[in-house]
């Protein structure tokens, strides 16, 4: 299960970033202004934050009331936090659907339902990771 807590920021010296107040260890962190929410899978490193008496546990409500400043839904970056998991990540093909898509999210530009199937239509376009030894899957049509 994945732990969502409020970390409160400290700006950086150089260029007005902003960075967590306490050290995270292995988990996703999604920057704001004034808060840092991080995500884990170990209670005892959720624990460790939550001793500091400005760092605060995020419920389900909280979650839906807070939309952070990036075009990812929680449910993704749950994904993402129980990716962190996995000790081998596995190498995988990259499709030129899912390169365009990290390029218009970095635009902040929304991905919408004909998005989508454009991007599983590209990824059957290989750009990077073609010499990998995977199994042969028949893509299908989109």
């Amino acid at each position: 299960m994945v732990i969502w807590l409020e970390v409160p920021v400290e700006p950086a010296a150089s260029r007005g970033s902003v960075r967590p107040k306490y050290s995270v260890g292995r988990a996703v962190v999604v920057l704001d202004n004034e808060s840092a929410y991080v995500g884990l899978l170990e209670r005892t490193a959720a624990a460790a934050l939550l001793a500091h008496e400005d760092v605060r546990e995020l419920s389900r409500g909280d979650m839906e009331r807070i939309q952070p400043e990036i075009p990812l839904s929680w449910e993704t970056l749950e994904q993402q936090v129980l990716q962190l998991s996995d000790p081998r990540p596995r190498p995988h093909a990259l499709g030129l659907g899912d390169a365009i898509a990290a390029l218009t999210r970095r635009a902040r530009i929304r991905e919408c339902g004909s998005c989508a199937q454009r991007r599983k239509g590209l990824n059957r376009i290989i750009i990077w990771g073609w010499w990998r030894r995977r199994r042969i899957q028949v893509q299908p049509e989109g």
